[in-house]
Formats: structure tokens, sequence, C-alpha cells
């Protein structure tokens, strides 16, 4: 599979916060992206319709700790970890 295209990547983080005390309930983390662009067998660049779109939700509490994220073996590959 072709690298991941940073000039067309957006990533972005969204956090709730609790009304009362201020404190982050959820942190949201989203990434989406598009991947480069393949040569064809007379080295034209092809259009690539290939992308990647990653989200990932963290619940926090007070009293619990927050789980490590294991990242699927698909999602390793294209984000080359």
């Amino acid at each position: 599979m072709a690298r991941v295209d940073k000039t067309s990547t957006n990533a972005y983080y969204e956090i709730d916060l609790d009304t009362k005390s201020n404190l982050p309930t959820s942190i949201k983390f989203v990434v989406l992206t598009g991947v480069k662009s393949t040569k064809d067998e007379n080295g034209k660049k092809s259009e690539s319709e290939e992308h990647v779109a990653f989200k990932f939700n963290y619940n926090l509490g007070l009293w619990d700790s927050v789980e490590k994220f294991s990242v699927p073996p698909a999602a390793k590959k294209v984000l080359k970890l």
C-alpha cells in the first residue's frame, strides 16, 4: 500500500468538559488522510482512491485509569508504526 500523504491529512481533538467541575469527561481523536498516488506501468501517476479514517474516544473518570489503546494491525501498516 502507498504511504500516507501528509499534504492530505487532517487531525483534530474534541474534549468534552463536565459543566460543574470543568474537568474533562471524554477526549475524541480523529485522523483523516489520503495516500500518495501510485505510478502505472508507463510511469504516469494515477489518482489514488485509498484513504484512512481513524477515530478513537477516551472516556475519562475520576477514579479509573485510562486503558492503553492498541492500534489494529491494518492501521499499523498504513501508519508505519
